[in-house]
């Protein structure tokens, strides 16, 4: 198997690539320890998202797509600023980072699903295009 990064994890392939249904680029990749993940990039306009299932990839790509409620000009003073503790949950909805591959960064960082951070912590140990969109979404 080679290293394959997709969104800034360290997975592994056997170019095990084909077309979904509706045209979706599906990618079968593998963690370190041999579990199955799946990379889906949806056709038209670009989307894409890591699943633990096919289906789970697919809803994430299109989710992504189809964006999310925008932030607030209070929720973006709030998460501005210096101390801010930012959750998964946020962290996914500003930077429309999909679930499986949240999941499977904190899983390679040794981080609990529950840990909070400042976007001076996340810094540290999140890859940069990450904290980009992050800054980006509260600019």
């Amino acid at each position: 198997m080679k290293k394959a990064y997709r969104d800034g994890l360290e997975l592994f392939t056997k170019n095990e690539i084909f077309e979904g249904p509706n045209k979706e680029i599906i990618e079968i990749l593998y963690t370190k320890d041999g579990v199955k993940k799946y990379f889906v990039e949806l056709s038209g306009i670009p989307s894409c998202a890591h699943g633990d299932t096919i289906e789970e990839a697919i809803e994430e790509a299109i989710e992504k797509r189809d964006g999310i409620k925008p932030i607030t000009d209070e929720e973006r003073k709030k998460y501005s600023a210096s101390d801010f503790k930012f959750n998964v949950r946020i962290f996914r909805r500003l930077t429309k980072a999909c679930k499986t591959g949240v999941n499977e960064w904190l899983r390679h960082k040794n981080l609990d699903p529950s840990v909070m951070m400042t976007i001076d912590e996340i810094r540290e140990v999140v890859p940069s295009q990450w904290v980009d969109r992050l800054e980006s979404a509260l600019k």
